[in-house]
């Protein structure tokens, strides 16, 4: 079993990873750590992200895929869009002289699907998504086929072989069953701005959704960190190297590597890493003042030459195939952490039992918290009491810090709800009318809930 240690260290370099793309959102980025690790089965992970276009959910979701060595596939949902198109088609082809049905396998079977724009199909589309979300599993002709299996065996077959694959693995494979613990992921995109064409979720599918993020146009201070990351450091060093070729020492050196080279794969890349580093040095300096001693911007110059040498080396990108987790891995650590955290005192039941409480009496609510939400409050807030007492040692730079059981806090619990219970409910007319939104009353109550006198006894 994984330590306490492991899990957190491997959540915060999972947040720090995803923070090299997207800047300062540092809240959403942890919520969508947590989505992945919280659930013990993998029951309801699943995110929803309402934020304008541009602003990286893709690179979100494909950070998460590589870095957990799960597969990936997005779908660009449409008003158009039929049900068959997500699960599961029927084709027609020519066999022996005569004609056969293939089965043709939808963007369902993976391990995270991002779910584009999910609000721009329609009801009967959106449908196809509710069985996976809440079971694991799709029918199509009359047939289950479960979700969760680890699939990363499969992304070396395309086409006609890999729907062969597929289909051999559910008829008479590992896949006959359902996983232990499924690795499947939704994180569904809305666009805020433009309404019309579009439909509204329903309750029960929102309902599914672990947690709903808004995420809106950055200030000014991040628009200057992505020019300088994005617009100098990153086209520049792709622009350098395509221009120098061989009258560049570091990109000749590159470029004459091999497949069959030898050596500590870390060592080897490190090595053509400082080789142009050291070369683009003044470059940097001279055309966009930015110097690589310091420690940040060197580290964001060390980042973007690691994507181009696997961007430009196929051998880079085979030695490297697997990310820093094992599926599996992921698995243990959500069993571990369900597991190793507590609940120090009975206390904290009637707490979060009175947040529901006071959400259930209000009149402010037209619909309320199901219980399903209940248990899965307390498995999320273990989650975030791994994440927020390895990332404060990892600031403080604490790496000796391994303790055997956390328990959580309050705040554990008031920071997941705060993002879990708004899209879950909904506003009488009244209160509508008033101008209030989910999310302020929400936060209204855990404040109060935080404040009452019989819960001063617990943290």
């Amino acid at each position: 079993m994984t330590t306490l240690r492991e899990c957190g260290n491997q959540m915060v370099s999972l947040a720090e990873e995803i923070g090299k793309e997207l800047f300062n959102i540092e809240d959403t980025i942890k919520m969508a750590v947590l989505t992945i690790f919280a659930s013990p089965d993998g029951r309801y992970s699943h995110f929803l992200l309402e934020a304008p276009p541009g602003m990286g959910k893709t690179v979100l979701c494909k950070t998460i895929a590589k870095w957990c060595s799960l597969t990936f596939k997005r779908i660009q949902l449409t008003p158009d869009m039929q049900p068959s198109e997500i699960v599961m088609t029927q084709e027609l082809e020519m066999s022996g002289g005569g004609m056969r049905t293939k089965q043709v396998f939808g963007p369902i079977f993976t391990n995270i699907l991002l779910a584009d724009e999910i609000n721009r199909t329609p009801p009967r589309t959106q449908s196809s998504i509710l069985q996976p979300m809440a079971e694991c599993e799709t029918t199509y002709g009359g047939k289950t086929f479960h979700l969760g299996h680890v699939m990363s065996e499969l992304d070396r077959y395309r086409g006609d072989e890999y729907n062969e694959r597929i289909k051999a693995m559910y008829d008479k494979g590992p896949w006959t069953k359902p996983a232990a613990s499924a690795l499947f992921y939704v994180f569904a995109t809305q666009n805020p701005i433009e309404n019309e064409g579009t439909y509204r979720l329903p309750e029960a599918q929102l309902d599914r959704f672990l947690f709903k993020m808004d995420l809106d146009y950055p200030e000014e201070l991040t628009i200057r960190e992505i020019l300088k990351r994005k617009a100098a450091i990153g086209q520049f060093i792709r622009s350098y190297y395509d221009a120098m070729g061989d009258s560049s020492p570091a990109v000749r050196r590159v470029e004459e590597l091999r497949e069959d080279s030898g050596g500590d794969f870390a060592d080897l890349l490190k090595r053509i890493s400082d080789g142009l580093q050291a070369e683009l040095a003044p470059q940097l300096k001279k055309m966009y003042d930015i110097d690589v001693r310091d420690g940040k911007e060197a580290g964001a110059v060390a980042d973007e030459l690691k994507k181009l040498l696997y961007d430009k080396k196929d051998f880079l990108k085979k030695l490297d195939k697997k990310g820093s987790l094992d599926p599996g891995k992921v698995i243990d650590i959500r069993r571990s952490i369900a597991l190793k955290v507590g609940v120090s005192s009975p206390v904290y039941y009637e707490y979060v039992s009175h947040i529901i409480e006071r959400i259930r009496t209000s009149g402010d609510f037209a619909m309320k918290v199901s219980p399903r939400v209940c248990d899965t409050v307390l498995s999320v807030a273990k989650a975030h009491c791994v994440f927020r007492v390895f990332m404060e040692a990892r600031r403080k730079s604490d790496d000796g810090y391994d303790p055997e059981t956390l328990f959580i806090t309050k705040e554990d619990i008031n920071a997941c709800a705060r993002n879990m219970l708004p899209h879950r409910v909904s506003l009488s007319y009244e209160t509508q009318a008033k101008g209030y939104t989910t999310r302020v009353l929400v936060e209204n109550i855990l404040r109060s809930a935080r404040n009452d006198p019989r819960f001063s006894g617990i943290e």
